[in-house]
């Protein structure tokens, strides 16, 4: 075997690289980077969807978050080992209570339309993404950012707070820093798709909507970030002239694209691993990815019964669904935490019902319930592949307990709305990335529940975020888990996954962490 994984979820191994390459060794300059000078003017990226949009602040699709990080930067952001690391600040100053942070910002730094960057664009950058960002508006205190000089912005809470740099620093809802005109008129209904201006080393170019998002390098980027490249943070050289995001919603289609290296990069499934694997001028990487998880609807419909909840949880076999979704063992763990098994606060609940794969008990729930044959649907978007085929897993099974499930699937900016919207959805399966804690996993939050015991789950939720220490959040956490899995359900785990995704071996400089990381990268000649 060519290429081979190196380990599971390892958030200090995270780019499981393959261990072949081309026969041709790719060029590298002096210092170990790609030469430029072999670099091919364009990479072709091929992508699973349609952008819902380019506003960070608005989404966690990955086909977004893929092509805004090179346009955008942000005042801190993640290291290899999820360590905040400054991008566009020089640095930061907290007082005792953590109510009151300042941020000093470098100097010198323009956006692609020629202005500098100063404390008033900061400012408007970090309050609309403090209030628009669901992420951050639920969990940051009351306090605006303000500008303090030229070069200086700061903000105090009403509060206590120590998450604001992990937010900060985060890719999933990043805080992209834009020049302040950009939050002028109704953004907060209409978001700022018409504005893609930022101080990234990629500038935008063109959306044809359906076909391509295309970049080019910024030609006068700052170049103030240094050190070694290291996930998101480090020196962003792009050798890589133009980048064109294709979209490309069919599978078999991405595959055919690599194979005749119409792509440079493609995401496709595992499923694809033996495939890759025989084709010499392919490889892989594998790095920790995040977590499958199924929210029930717990506001409206059959699944308003906590007894049917329950059988659902009782009877499935999760780890014959995460097979469906990943084809391979060696690329998902099972468990119930809804945190990775690579962070400190991971625990699993202690629930009887989480993975019981007890069919006959499951049965004997539906029957003490009030189900009467109403259709379970599970929506889903095939534009998803993992995402797809657990949901269509998840339906066999259910089926085999006796429960008229259907699956329905859709386009990915439909699928977003019909599981926004209480009415058009009993289940749906999600992808969420790795969070560096507890408080940012997207799925603990009531506000994609919105049932009847939404309360008594808050108050676990607050009191896990107003833990003073690890411990302390590490035993809250538990506790908030606990009542997750026994008495509430209002979703449940189905397992963690490795990412996959391939490129051509000729490309060097490669990263990836949710999505395909190319601003050091270049197919080399």
């Amino acid at each position: 075997m060519k290429k081979k994984l190196l380990g599971l979820l390892g958030a200090g191994a995270l780019l499981l690289a393959a261990c072949g390459g081309a026969d041709q060794p790719a060029k590298e300059s002096a210092d170990g980077t790609v030469d430029e000078s072999q670099v091919r003017p364009e990479m072709r990226v091929a992508i699973n969807s349609e952008p819902p949009t380019l506003d960070p602040a608005r989404t966690v699709s990955t086909a977004s978050i893929g092509v805004t990080m090179h346009i955008y930067e942000t005042l801190y952001t993640f290291d290899e080992n999820f360590e905040s690391q400054p991008v566009l600040a020089d640095s930061y100053e907290v007082n005792d209570d953590n109510t009151k942070y300042t941020f000093k910002l470098k100097e010198g730094i323009n956006f692609h339309d020629g202005s500098e960057m100063t404390a008033e664009d900061v400012a408007a950058s970090m309050n609309y993404w403090k209030a628009d960002t669901s992420k951050a508006a639920d969990l940051l205190p009351e306090g605006d950012f303000e500008v303090v000089d030229d070069y200086t912005v700061e903000v105090e809470f009403v509060e206590p707070n120590t998450e604001l740099l992990t937010l900060m620093s985060s890719i999933t809802y990043f805080p992209a820093i834009r020049p302040s005109e950009a939050f002028d008129g109704e953004i907060a209904e209409s978001g700022i798709d018409d504005n893609f201006i930022g101080t990234g080393p990629y500038e935008y170019v063109d959306w044809v909507h359906d076909q391509y998002v295309e970049v080019k390098r910024f030609d006068n980027y700052h170049n103030q970030v240094t050190g070694e490249p290291s996930r998101f943070a480090g020196e962003k050289r792009a050798p890589t002239e133009t980048i064109r995001f294709e979209i490309v919603g069919d599978v078999g289609t991405r595959m055919a694209g690599l194979l005749s290296e119409e792509y440079d990069v493609g995401e496709v499934p595992v499923t694809n691993l033996d495939q890759v694997d025989a084709t010499d001028y392919l490889n892989y990487a594998a790095p920790g990815g995040g977590t499958l998880v199924a929210q029930l609807n717990v506001e409206e419909g059959p699944l308003l019964d906590d007894k049917l909840r329950q059988a659902i949880l009782t009877g499935i076999n999760n780890n014959d669904i995460m097979l469906a979704a990943l084809d391979n063992e060696e690329f998902y763990e099972v468990s119930s935490s809804y945190v990775s098994p690579e962070t400190p606060y991971y625990t699993e609940t202690s629930s009887e019902f989480y993975n019981a794969n007890d069919q006959e008990k499951a049965k004997k729930l539906i029957e003490e319930s009030g189900y009467n044959g109403e259709e379970i649907r599970i929506v889903t978007t095939p534009e998803y592949d993992s995402m797809y085929s657990a949901s269509i897993a998840l339906q066999d099974q259910l089926v085999e307990l006796g429960l008229n499930a259907v699956v329905n699937q859709y386009d990915f900016n439909t699928f977003n709305e019909y599981t926004s919207d209480p009415s058009g959805h009993e289940i749906y399966i999600v992808s969420h990335s790795f969070q560096p804690s507890p408080q940012q996993v997207l799925t603990l939050s009531t506000d994609r529940w919105g049932g009847d015991m939404d309360e008594q789950a808050q108050e676990l939720i607050d009191a896990m975020r107003a833990a003073e220490d690890e411990a302390a959040t590490k035993e809250a956490f538990a506790e908030l888990q606990d009542f997750l899995y026994t008495d509430y359900i209002p979703g449940f785990v189905i397992g963690h996954y490795n990412n996959f995704v391939t490129y051509n071996s000729a490309v060097e400089g490669f990263d990836y962490w949710k999505a395909p990381i190319l601003w050091n990268a270049g197919h080399v000649e």
